[in-house]
């Protein structure tokens, strides 16, 4: 389990900590204490200060819905691993649209071909 553990999460699972997972504890993410199993899926590194920053301040670590640890500050602020995060969908290089839009703002229809939504100018 831990060359699993380490060939997978390379660092300490804190964000913005880059310390090699070799130097690092095996901590269990939802604490064994409390019910959470000794897998791969509930273990990370941690480096011994980040670790003992978890169990023993009013720093908050949860679990996150993409296997992310979140660190929520005592303030409220919180932290994680952006890496985790899906990717930003495709951004569409041509637009297409529909033969008719609602101009935004007035709720009436607009040719997207014949009016751009811009300022119009006084004619010449």
């Amino acid at each position: 389990m831990k060359r699993f553990v380490l060939a997978r999460d390379e660092t300490c699972a804190r964000p913005g900590c880059t310390r090699p997972g070799d130097d690092c504890d095996l901590d269990h993410r939802i604490d064994w204490a409390l019910g959470g199993e000794t897998d791969v899926a509930n273990l990370n590194p941690k480096c011994p200060g980040d670790h003992v920053m978890k169990h023993e301040t009013r720093w908050k670590v949860t679990p996150g819905p993409r296997g992310e640890d979140i660190w929520t500050s005592p303030g409220g602020r919180r932290y994680w691993d952006h890496t985790a995060d899906p990717p930003d969908p495709p951004v569409p290089t041509t637009w297409s649209p529909a033969p008719f839009d609602v101009h935004p703002g007035t709720g009436s229809a607009f040719c997207p071909e014949q009016n751009d939504g811009g300022t119009a100018e006084s004619p010449a």
